[in-house]
């Protein structure tokens, strides 16, 4: 996201940015109440783009999650979007062994972070790959009632693909989840492999999910997406 001035006055700071009108990317899912493969490839793409342009200038995010990713318009044929909320991000030197700081979204984080081992732009990848497997799916690939018991899962919990929904997605559309989501770092695809992947270039052209399936998997997110308000809203109540 664009900003383009920053103006101040004895009271307040004022950041003027590019208008994003669009809102959040699920509740722009939610509203159309139709979701292919195609469109979660287009979204796929958008992000990569942006996250290989800051991975080769080695600015790692630190914080990609749903919240962070606004669409430009409010036409529901428009889904252009742009990566937001740079408050994590961090410009780094890969020469220096890594990034140690704990931070970012519980279930968005990857392995490494959780294990306080250094870690280098490859966990944008990993959040990324969190949100592929929502968006194919409708729900999160971990779960728990707290902190620790999603860190548990996402440090040791076989992902799984088995559910109806995964079962009428395309083997591309499942192999390029699995890419993203590997505990490993060093076997972590990156940005400039996964745009030339498969699923990508191909963009699901001959794939369509039915009808039955899209409304599964609106419903399906609709249930995680009130959670996660929820969920926010108790937390910034106790913090302040």
């Amino acid at each position: 996201m664009k900003v383009f001035e920053i103006l101040e006055d004895p009271g307040h700071y004022y950041i003027i940015s590019e208008l994003l009108a669009g809102g959040e990317l699920y509740d722009r899912i939610l509203q159309l109440k139709r979701f292919s493969e195609k469109d979660a490839a287009n979204i796929m793409i958008q992000v990569l783009r942006g996250l290989n342009y800051m991975h080769k200038k080695n600015i790692v995010h630190r914080d990609i999650k749903p919240e962070n990713l606004l669409l430009e318009s409010k036409d529901t044929l428009n889904t252009n979007l742009k990566i937001t909320d740079f408050g994590f991000a961090k410009c780094y030197d890969p020469q220096d062994g890594g990034m140690t700081e704990t931070l970012g979204s519980p279930l968005y984080m990857a392995p490494e972070i959780i294990k306080k081992l250094p870690y280098d732009s490859s966990v944008d990848i990993w959040a990324i790959g969190v949100l592929c497997y929502i968006m194919l799916s409708g729900k999160p690939p971990f779960k728990g009632k707290s902190k620790d018991e999603i860190f548990a899962q996402i440090t040791t919990k076989n992902i799984s693909y088995s559910s109806d929904v995964w079962k009428s997605t395309s083997p591309e559309a499942q192999n390029f989840c699995r890419k993203l989501l590997i505990r490993d770092p060093k076997k972590r695809a990156d940005a400039e492999s996964l745009i030339k992947d498969e699923w990508i270039i191909k963009n699901i052209d001959d794939i369509t999910l039915s009808d039955d399936t899209m409304l599964d998997i609106a419903e399906n997110l609709k249930k995680f997406r009130d959670n996660t308000v929820f969920q926010s809203a108790v937390m910034t109540y106790i913090v302040s």
